[in-house]
């Protein structure tokens, strides 16, 4: 067909092979989007920069309306390789003695668990959701209308649990086995920019015994620095459910800034007062 369109034939070899190209599918797309996220891994970012963690957490009463709002502001900062996070304001006020004391024993706990050869535990590690081939296995995926976030041009994939048995190895599993969402993946990179996710069914906690979760809606935003590092933006949560006899109704937002690499000589020092 371009033989035959001198013209078309010229814009083609100045576009390049794309514009001949086969459109990808799903199963394409989401392949290239693994093998990009595990070829370094998601967490790095948080070894080699320092920045500031934002986490809101608001209380809801049955009407969806605020009860009490709760703010926290972090420095994120790594230790000899590994991210330490330390309370720096509560509520939007410096800390006080008693809780600047009580910071100040976790960083040493922390530096003397690494001086003993030991790794320190992370808090989040249970709850963290990695993409990789593991998490993305549990699901089936199909291609929508491409989007824009911001002023990347991004392919866009939902998402639907599979049928049958999925892995459940950490307590999260029951959550993600019954999500469903969408992902964006910007087109050249194959990173993911935004994520959404929804259930679809109820969960129960230790069976039912100690509760379930009834709705849980999220989004997360990632963005890339001036170094190239892809790391988290924004994160939104909202949940409902039920604690033994307590309702559970709450809204969650954190955010991520002043991102600084940081030189491996600064790692392993003491931290500066903030």
């Amino acid at each position: 067909m371009l033989r035959a369109f001198p013209f078309l034939s010229s814009v083609a070899l100045l576009l390049g092979p794309s514009l001949a190209a086969e459109p990808l599918d799903a199963q394409e797309i989401l392949r290239r989007a693994v093998e990009q996220a595990e070829k370094r891994s998601q967490q790095e970012y948080r070894s080699k920069h320092e920045f500031r963690i934002l986490a809101v957490s608001e209380k809801l009463n049955k009407k969806g309306e605020i009860k009490k709002t709760e703010q926290s502001l972090y420095r994120s900062f790594p230790i000899q390789g590994f991210p330490f996070e330390q309370l720096i304001e509560k509520d939007g006020r410096p800390l006080s003695q008693k809780q600047s004391k009580k910071e100040r024993k976790k960083e040493e706990k922390f530096r003397e668990k690494l001086a003993k050869g030991k790794t320190p535990k992370d808090a989040t590690e249970e709850r963290r959701v990695t993409f990789n081939g593991e998490l993305v296995e549990r699901w089936d995926f199909l291609s929508m209308p491409d989007e824009q976030v911001g002023d990347r041009d991004c392919y866009v994939l939902s998402f639907q649990p599979k049928s049958g048995d999925l892995p459940q190895r950490r307590r999260i599993d029951r959550a993600l086995n019954k999500s469903s969402g969408r992902l964006w993946i910007e087109r050249g990179s194959y990173e993911v920019v935004r994520a959404e996710f929804s259930l679809k069914d109820k969960v129960k906690l230790w069976g039912g015994l100690i509760g379930n979760i009834s709705d849980l809606q999220g989004q997360i935003e990632r963005e890339q620095l001036d170094d190239g590092t892809w790391v988290p933006s924004r994160f939104s949560l909202y949940l409902k459910g039920r604690v033994f006899f307590k309702s559970l109704h709450m809204r969650q937002k954190i955010s991520w800034s002043d991102f600084k690499p940081i030189e491996p000589a600064i790692v392993s020092s003491q931290s500066e007062a903030h």
